[in-house]
């Protein structure tokens, strides 16, 4: 007695311990799809747990209430009549919740895989997009800088460069350290212009930018070559932004 008692209650808190955790994560089961067959898994559980609630209650309860022989009857009863429905029931639930969540994991992979095909796909496709867009970087630059133009792509109102040509310094003649300077704030650009022509160039470049408009200014550079510059906005769904070439 002392022995099926002590494996009575691992069964009951072992059903319990499964109970907790399967509630503490009700919604996450929800959202995998696995709550049916999670259901009929606790069902089948409790049901084996009843079969051994009664064994406990007649073996250990019953006798001292109603006396040995009338607990016997309801034990021998328990096991030869009820006992075999209820297992049966049991391993009815047992089996479809089983049924049921793996073939909801199964489907849960198969989404999985397919996901990460479409991923490894958009990242190879990106990655060609990427080499190609190199690939024309290369020649864009190639073409300019034999050529002695530059350009640049960047955004007016925040001041920042979007794109560069290879060119751009050795047309300005910039340093390496001014070079810098004006990746991170175009308006660094006219350092190259020395006054007044410099702030002239910043004034008609402002109010250009102001009005989105195109505008076109000519500079002698410290090296003594004459640059000449123009810059035009990029349309933008909606019209005219702040970005410009």
């Amino acid at each position: 007695p002392v022995a099926f008692a002590i494996s009575g209650a691992g069964v009951i808190s072992f059903a319990i311990i499964v109970t907790f955790y399967v509630l503490t994560r009700f919604w996450r089961l929800r959202d995998a799809g696995a709550r049916v067959g999670t259901a009929l898994l606790l069902i089948g559980i409790w049901l084996i747990v009843g079969v051994y609630s009664v064994d406990l209650i007649s073996m250990l309860a019953l006798p001292s209430i109603v006396g040995m022989d009338s607990a016997m009857a309801v034990m021998r009863d328990a096991h030869l009549i009820y006992s075999w429905y209820s297992n049966f029931a049991a391993q009815v639930f047992l089996v479809a919740g089983l049924i049921i969540v793996a073939n909801r994991l199964l489907r849960l992979q198969h989404d999985a895989q397919d996901t990460a095909k479409q991923l490894r796909q958009e990242v190879e496709e990106r990655e060609k997009a990427e080499q190609a867009l190199r690939a024309r970087e290369a020649v864009l630059d190639a073409a300019t800088s034999s050529a002695g133009i530059a350009f640049m792509v960047y955004d007016s109102q925040t001041q920042k460069m979007l794109y560069v040509s290879a060119s751009y310094q050795d047309v300005v003649g910039a340093s390496d350290e001014l070079f810098a300077a004006i990746i991170e704030n175009v308006d660094r650009r006219f350092d190259v212009i020395p006054d007044p022509q410099g702030q002239a160039a910043r004034q008609a470049v402002a109010a250009a930018e102001r009005d989105h408009s195109a505008y076109e200014v000519t500079f002698t550079v410290p090296e003594g070559r004459s640059v000449r510059a123009k810059s035009q906005p990029l349309w933008e769904p909606g019209g005219k932004g702040s970005k410009r070439v």
